[in-house]
């Protein structure tokens, strides 16, 4: 099942609250189309954030690999300690945006 726009919305709005300023510390490959994010903050709790062609969501549970993910070698060399600025969506798109940046440096 897919998430419609409005849900999509909900969503991306609770998960920019809970991890803004938050760094990448760690990205792991769960199957070719998942990727689980682990986010750091000096002053509060690490957040995993799972990443999926399904959807987007919070979870408390390191998941597993399944399947080698071809991009995870990729992320992990250029987004390591970059800070999360930004979580949006456009309109009811059913797109995430995640804007990353580490100095001048910007990633989307």
């Amino acid at each position: 099942m897919t998430l419609s726009g409005i849900e999509l919305r909900y969503l991306v709005n609770d998960i920019s609250k809970k991890i803004d300023g938050y760094y990448v510390s760690n990205i792991y490959g769960i199957t070719k189309d998942s990727l689980l994010f682990k986010f750091h903050h000096p002053e509060k709790s690490d957040v995993l954030l799972m990443l999926s062609t399904f959807g987007i969501w919070i979870t408390k549970v390191k998941i597993e690999p399944i399947e080698p993910n071809k991009l995870l070698k990729h992320l992990r060399n250029n987004l390591l300690r970059f800070k999360l600025k930004e979580v949006k969506q456009i309109g009811t798109e059913r797109i995430v945006y995640l804007t990353l940046s580490y100095f001048e440096k910007e990633f989307v």
